[in-house]
């Protein structure tokens, strides 16, 4: 995960999307470019170190959670990266994106990204990611309380 934020930090967009995959291949290229470049977006803002908080594997399905922070005096935002081990090796699915929800948008974002989810793959698959989600959940909502404890 270090290796593609590296990358969409220096902006090598090329060498990202190499590490990329997606749950819907026949009709989600134009999100992940859209997906990645609000990636690198952030990753270009960030106004601290990421910090990988985990990474769980289940079967060929991982997520690696992350606190990122996007800018100087920003909240944290924690977006766990689906990950699927592919014959082609490891890649970030990136029409699978979810993030622990800090606001409304973000909430809406990720029943869309669940919807996709649920359309694109199958149930046993979806049931892999929701308990991968779980975890992640849990672990950034204890780190943003702390974190809003300390801050606000």
């Amino acid at each position: 995960m270090a290796a593609f934020r590296r990358d969409l930090r220096q902006g090598r967009m090329k060498d990202a999307y190499r590490r990329c995959g997606l749950v819907n291949r026949s009709e989600g290229a134009l999100e992940a470019l859209n997906a990645l470049r609000y990636e690198a977006r952030g990753a270009q803002r960030r106004g601290e170190e990421d910090q990988e908080m985990f990474a769980k594997v289940d079967g060929t399905w991982g997520a690696v959670s992350m606190r990122v922070v996007s800018g100087l005096g920003h909240e944290p935002d924690y977006p766990m990266y689906l990950v699927r081990k592919t014959k082609d090796g490891l890649r970030v699915m990136v029409d699978g994106g979810l993030r622990y929800v800090t606001n409304p948008g973000r909430r809406i974002l990720n029943e869309a990204v669940w919807a996709h989810l649920d359309e694109h793959l199958e149930e046993a698959d979806v049931k892999v990611v929701r308990k991968l989600f779980a975890a992640h959940h849990e672990s950034s909502e204890n780190d943003y309380k702390a974190w809003e404890k300390n801050n606000k």
